[in-house]
């Protein structure tokens, strides 16, 4: 599959899956559907994020677009729900439940309604976490919901094109990709059926250095001072220390 990163994307659908197997198979991260519209939340992220934790398995989120909720109130129902994770945030943007038509080809409001509530939940999501969010979408997504708006360069693409072998087939006008997902059928051993799975654009060591962006370091311990002194002529030393936490003063008086 060549040198790729592995990674699995999953959600309620794909519960009890079994990610120390995951693992072992070559697996290197994991995201999972947080929440969709305003009013529903899938358990297995919370499941699948401590898991992921355990296993020192990268872990990201992403929440399902719905033209017909209000932008704002998806965004931040989002953000109470993604918690830890070493991905930016993430838009499911695609046709199905936003469409007028079973064949999912005509969009309910117009592509340009569309765009304005999509750049809405985009900027409130990277105004409350300081990253550019990601967006999930596909080739006829694109088309049909955003009209191929360029939009779709102005932040990082994860897109569906699911082909085993080969580049994917990108949203116009996009030009480059973060993460692919080929297929709907990965196979773990011991698991009843197959999920998403996806390719990291890029090596181990891209990978690494990517998800180390968005991880939380933890804080340097405070500062600790060694404070030695000499007698200096026959003279003394005064040493006066502040408030912890304040710089330390040396006072030196001569006789």
């Amino acid at each position: 599959m060549s040198d790729k990163v592995l990674g699995l994307d999953l959600s309620d659908y794909r519960k009890n899956v079994p990610l120390k197997t995951a693992k072992q198979q070559g697996v290197r991260f994991v995201i999972n559907k947080a929440t969709q519209g305003t009013n529903i939340v899938h358990e297995t992220n919370e499941i699948y994020r401590k898991e992921c934790k355990a296993l020192g398995l990268p872990f990201g989120n992403y929440m399902y677009w719905k033209f017909n909720r209000d932008a704002k109130a998806q965004a931040l129902f989002y953000l109470e729900h993604m918690g830890e994770v070493q991905f930016p945030p993430i838009v499911d943007f695609e046709r199905y439940y936003n469409c007028a038509d079973s064949s999912n080809t005509k969009p309910i409001v117009s592509v340009q309604a569309n765009l304005n509530h999509l750049k809405i939940v985009l900027n409130i999501l990277e105004e409350e976490t300081g990253i550019k969010p990601m967006i999930y979408t596909n080739y006829a997504s694109w088309n049909v919901l955003a009209g191929n708006s360029p939009m779709i360069l102005e932040y990082p693409l994860w897109v569906a094109s699911w082909r085993l072998y080969g580049e994917p087939y990108l949203p116009k006008p996009a030009v480059d990709y973060k993460l692919h997902q080929y297929t709907a059928n990965y196979q773990i051993a011991g698991y009843y059926r197959g999920v998403d799975a996806n390719k990291f654009n890029g090596n181990e060591a891209a990978f690494e250095q990517y998800v180390a962006q968005f991880t939380e370091q933890p804080e340097a311990p405070g500062k600790q001072w060694v404070v030695t002194t000499e007698l200096l002529k026959g003279g003394d030393s005064n040493i006066s220390l502040l408030n912890p936490g304040d710089p330390v003063v040396v006072k030196v008086s001569e006789v």
